[in-house]
């Protein structure tokens, strides 16, 4: 249940003997829980919509941390990853992305993220491409449907491509990098046969890229 801001759900009443339903205390305590449990922020593109719906966390506690501070700082010259130590410098880098994305800095939004997609750690890597992609394929949607230029819609679609490609290569089982890269093949094919440009699913779950639930707001 998902309670209306302002209001308190409305409990059914009990029966005598019959254990009393959790307070809402109790279940505040468990969201509050799984906040703290939740990993890194992925941007999560509503391609449909053409904007960027929210965040999608998926790694540790640390990046999280790190994320928030970006956020606090805002993201600048002065909290470049370069000063961050080698082994948390892509840490740094992905959260510097998510700041800029946010503050609608792209241009260093992805270049943070490009930094990241370094990492030695592929699930990093493959999230800072796969972030990448999603900002790369909403420019190249918008500039089309507001009659851009085709020649920079085109470059931009390309480098979506590519970023979903090296997020894939990365970590192939990266389903949401699948399943907006099969988007972007629908809306932007390439040149040559699109069944080739769409890297192999791991047989034991290929069947999820044609799971309708699975499609992260996308149409």
């Amino acid at each position: 249940m998902i309670p209306i801001r302002g209001t308190s759900p409305a409990r059914p009443p009990t029966s005598p003997g019959q254990p009393p339903r959790p307070a809402l205390q109790t279940l505040a305590a468990r969201s509050a829980r799984r906040r703290r449990l939740a990993p890194r922020v992925v941007v999560i593109a509503l391609l449909g919509g053409l904007a960027l719906a929210g965040w999608r966390w998926v790694a540790g506690e640390r990046i999280n941390a790190r994320i928030e501070a970006r956020l606090a700082a805002g993201a600048g010259p002065a909290s470049r990853p370069d000063d961050a130590a080698p082994d948390l410098a892509p840490e740094a880098a992905f959260a510097d992305g998510i700041a800029e994305a946010r503050a609608g800095r792209t241009l260093e939004a992805i270049a943070a993220w490009r930094r990241a997609g370094q990492a030695p750690d592929a699930a990093l890597a493959a999230d800072a491409w796969f972030n990448t992609a999603n900002l790369h394929l909403r420019q190249a949607r918008v500039l089309r449907q507001s009659g851009g230029e085709l020649d920079r819609t085109g470059a931009l679609a390309e480098l979506a491509k590519d970023a979903y490609r090296r997020a894939l290569a990365l970590k192939p089982d990266h389903w949401p990098a699948r399943y907006n890269l099969q988007r972007a093949l629908q809306w932007f094919p390439d040149a040559d046969d699109d069944s080739a440009a769409l890297p192999p699913a791991p047989a034991r779950e290929r069947a999820v890229t044609t799971m309708r639930a699975f499609s992260l707001g996308l149409p």
